[in-house]
């Protein structure tokens, strides 16, 4: 995973997203412990909270901040590479559905992208995606899980009412998202007419 990271930030050939693409559904085992993983107990401890963070030295500070921040960035980065995986990522559904309730916005984020890309069932996916637009507090979040509505299409019908209160987000990439979505899953759900020859 971290070889991953690093040749995704460095644009090299790629060949840690390779090597999990062969795995295949072999790799979804090792990715949902480290998605399910919990951050390393002190340097967490120290970095979540500010009253502490600020009453230790600046050595220790930097070492707890690094050590939380490596954490996340490795649960964000499996998640991806579920999504990734796409359908063959199945067995990981129950802990992208909990990552969406996780403390760090990062990894909500990228458990809305995995939802709709690892294919977890609209009547399970649409009901979540459709609160996490509408309630989280990070506009990334929203706009993200509208975004994923939107892949969703005709199967996110439910979410017509959501999709139409978010077009009026406080943010705008956020209602940009909600409007492209909402012309996803309509147009996906509007039966087409043909029209006969002759």
């Amino acid at each position: 995973v971290r070889q991953y990271e690093i040749e995704c930030f460095s644009s090299t050939s790629g060949e840690a997203e390779k090597l999990f693409a062969r795995s295949g559904s072999n790799a979804v085992p090792g990715l949902v412990r480290i998605i399910k993983a919990r951050p390393p107990f002190f340097p967490h401890a120290i970095a979540s909270h500010r009253w502490v963070f600020q009453h230790v030295g600046s050595r220790c500070q930097s070492w707890a901040w690094q050590e939380d921040q490596t954490a996340i960035s490795e649960k964000c980065w499996a998640i991806r590479l579920c999504a990734s995986l796409g359908a063959e990522a199945r067995l990981a559904h129950p802990v992208l559905i909990a990552a969406c309730r996780d403390s760090e916005c990062n990894v909500r984020r990228e458990a809305a992208q995995a939802l709709a890309k690892t294919g977890v069932p609209p009547e399970v996916a649409v009901p979540i995606l459709s609160q996490m637009m509408l309630r989280d507090s990070y506009y990334d979040v929203r706009s993200w899980a509208a975004y994923s509505l939107g892949l969703l299409g005709g199967r996110a019908q439910a979410a017509i009412p959501a999709l139409r209160q978010a077009t009026n987000d406080p943010y705008e990439g956020t209602r940009s998202w909600a409007r492209q979505a909402l012309e996803q899953v309509e147009n996906a759900s509007t039966p087409r007419q043909v029209v006969p020859k002759g």
